[in-house]
């Protein structure tokens, strides 16, 4: 890769790390992990899930879902999962 398309990329990245570390801020995201808190283990298990494809946010990860404002869906999505893990 070139060194223009190189920066361009890590740029790009930059920019999306910030972006969802911003989103790991909010006030909604510290409910979601009490809720996944519950039924799972470990924090990693957790951040994990953030960052997986979820079918029920069309695909989406729970971080993009968080990005376009939509918590209540996430929300919803969590409590689902804590409840699926704890039977």
């Amino acid at each position: 890769m070139g060194q223009r398309r190189q920066s361009k990329a890590n740029t790009a990245d930059a920019a999306s790390a910030t972006a969802a570390d911003g989103v790991m801020q909010r006030p909604e995201v510290l409910r979601i992990r009490r809720i996944l808190g519950e039924a799972v283990v470990t924090s990693a298990t957790i951040d994990a899930w953030f960052e997986s494809p979820k079918p029920y946010l069309d695909d989406a990860t729970p971080i993009e879902w968080l990005e376009r404002g939509d918590a209540e869906r996430v929300v919803a999505g969590a409590e689902q999962t804590a409840a699926r893990l704890a039977s």
